[in-house]
């Protein structure tokens, strides 16, 4: 199952991305998080890909967290922006690989990171489509913590501002299945190992109430 915990400005408008999605989800950097349970689907063991837009309007003074799947000291995932604009992905406390590039301020950002587990500099990350210099050596073992956007699991590192199509694969895919060099999000709902798919707002409506 999935559980929200929004204030009521939490579903907006896109002013970028208006071709195939046209709302995201804004967080508020204090306690907005999607809770989207631990489906054995995204309790993934071996290759992996995990994909996000994001936009921010600052760095952290800690981390903001994309994506978490952590219970104390074990983790299945973990994606999280550094304070000076990194992105490090986790798979248990003392293995993570933080990219080159930053997620630049105020702009759509399309971030992937594919995993072909096990595999020497295996894991890679791309920024809107562009491959980072960096890569990294992880092995995933699956874990059956909640999965949470938006935060940390353990409910710390919120995220401040917008998150859009999330899509988690469990094979590692490549990046022309979800980038077509628009620079706007395409329809990835039938590319082969996806497991999870969030629109973040599409054909929602907020009442007020």
């Amino acid at each position: 199952g999935e559980e929200a915990n929004f204030t009521s400005n939490w579903l907006v408008d896109n002013s970028a991305l208006d071709n195939y999605s046209k709302r995201s989800f804004a967080f508020d950097g204090v306690d907005d998080y999607i809770d989207c349970g631990n489906n054995s689907s995204i309790n993934i063991s071996g290759d992996l890909t995990l994909s996000a837009w994001v936009k921010i309007p600052s760095y952290p003074g800690d981390f903001f967290g994309i994506f978490s799947k952590i219970d104390g000291s074990t983790r299945n995932y973990e994606v999280l922006i550094r304070p000076t604009g990194q992105i490090s992905f986790y798979t248990t406390n003392t293995t993570f690989t933080t990219s080159t590039s930053t997620v630049p301020l105020n702009t759509w950002t399309h971030v992937l990171i594919t995993v072909n587990s096990g595999v020497t500099n295996g894991t890679k990350f791309y920024f809107n489509g562009v491959l980072d210099p960096t890569t990294g050596t992880h092995t995933v073992v699956g874990q059956t913590h909640n999965l949470n956007l938006g935060r940390r699991t353990t409910g710390d590192f919120d995220f401040l501002g917008n998150i859009d199509e999330v899509s988690i694969f469990d094979s590692a895919i490549s990046i022309g299945d979800v980038w077509d060099g628009s620079g706007q999000p395409i329809d990835v709902s039938n590319v082969s190992g996806i497991v999870g798919n969030w629109r973040m707002g599409e054909d929602a409506s907020f009442n007020g109430t």
